[in-house]
């Protein structure tokens, strides 16, 4: 059998025990083949997110809150590969990569690997971000992926990680120009507060490069503090958004489904809802980017709660926390206001007219 059907005959196996003799007949000694189904297998359990099951069932079963904090990065890290899939084909260090060296391996994005690498002759730094093995036996979302891919290579911006390399094969990864920032989940002592000059200029940043994104045809979905990317040093006051559209991508076509890693506290209400989205409406790409102006002057999100359902009750009830809304100066507290409309039709009409508003406050 091939590794595709074995993975998912596997997969309808519920008892350890059935499973781990299907596994031992279906491999019959093929030691590649049993440790390639086995990461699957590890990666399909360990990503199934709270997010599949329908909210409001789960609002009204009385599920059990969970104590942990909904919005630590570590959350929304790819797992850690399991033990044996060293052996396992694929991107290693040292290994070239769309015209690049991978140097080392970086943190994981929602949808696979990612790493460091560099283009020689000139050294240009790069980042590599590979899709994960459980991705590609989905030739429908692999298909999404690489024309997301494609499609923002073909929307250059400055507030955008530039598209180096798009690969196929033999293994389905973008190969980006690094830029001189850090994630805004990343940020030293995960203080991601910002004097209000910077999240002006951060803001405007972000808005104009979602204005571009929209009018290239592609829209993100998962905004967030792992996706804004905030400059430092020489690049401070500057912002990026990072994986525009691609994990939105893998999720489905009919726009029902969550971008896979995305941080729930910055979901618009009709994401939470399942609600279905025309796949090129913006709407819920404003929702989120209010969430990240609030966060950049408050450090959390308007919606964020020490329980997952608490983060639900409350962008189903549009109930932003006023310690938060508190916080923000007058003006952009209007802004932040509008973005977080429960309502998609009362936000504002384009992450353009966002901009200019922006761009207002910054000249008051």
């Amino acid at each position: 059998m091939r590794e595709r059907e074995v993975f998912l005959r596997a997969l309808d196996l519920a008892d350890p025990a059935e499973r781990r003799r299907f596994l031992d007949r279906a491999c019959a000694g093929d030691a590649a083949l049993r440790d390639g189904v086995e990461q699957l297998l590890t990666w399909h359990a360990r990503g199934e997110g709270w997010l599949e099951e329908p909210i409001p069932e789960r609002l009204s079963g009385g599920a059990p809150a969970e104590s942990a904090s909904v919005t630590p990065a570590a959350r929304h890290r790819a797992p850690a590969p399991p033990p044996g899939t060293d052996r396992a084909p694929g991107p290693h260090i040292g290994g070239p990569f769309g015209g690049a060296t991978l140097l080392r391996e970086l943190p994981g994005s929602p949808f696979g690997r990612v790493f460091a690498g560099r283009i020689e002759p000139h050294g240009q730094g790069v980042v590599v971000k590979t899709l994960d093995p459980r991705w590609q036996l989905d030739t429908g979302a692999r298909g999404r992926f690489l024309a997301t891919a494609r499609r923002l290579s073909s929307t250059p911006h400055a507030g955008l990680p530039r598209v180096l390399a798009v690969e196929e094969r033999p293994h389905v990864g973008v190969v980006f120009a690094a830029v001189g920032g850090n994630a805004l989940a990343d940020r030293a002592g995960g203080d991601a507060r910002e004097p209000r000059c910077d999240v002006l200029s951060v803001g405007l940043g972000l808005a104009v490069a979602l204005a571009a994104v929209h009018e290239g045809g592609l829209v993100h979905r998962s905004i967030g503090p792992e996706t804004v990317i905030v400059g430092v040093g020489a690049a401070a006051g500057r912002a990026w958004l990072a994986d525009t559209g691609l994990a939105h991508a893998l999720s489905g076509a009919d726009g029902r489904a969550e971008p896979c890693g995305a941080w729930p506290a910055f979901l618009a209400p009709e994401q939470v809802l399942g609600a279905a989205i025309d796949p090129l409406d913006h709407r819920p790409d404003l929702f989120a980017l209010g969430c990240v102006l609030a966060y950049l002057v408050a450090g959390r999100s308007p919606f964020d709660s020490p329980s997952r359902d608490g983060v639900l009750r409350r962008l189903l009830d549009a109930a932003p926390r006023p310690e938060v809304m508190g916080r923000l100066p007058a003006g952009l507290a209007v802004l932040i206001g509008d973005l977080l409309q429960a309502d998609p039709q009362r936000r504002p009409p384009s992450a353009g007219a966002v901009a200019a508003r922006l761009g207002t406050l910054g000249a008051g």
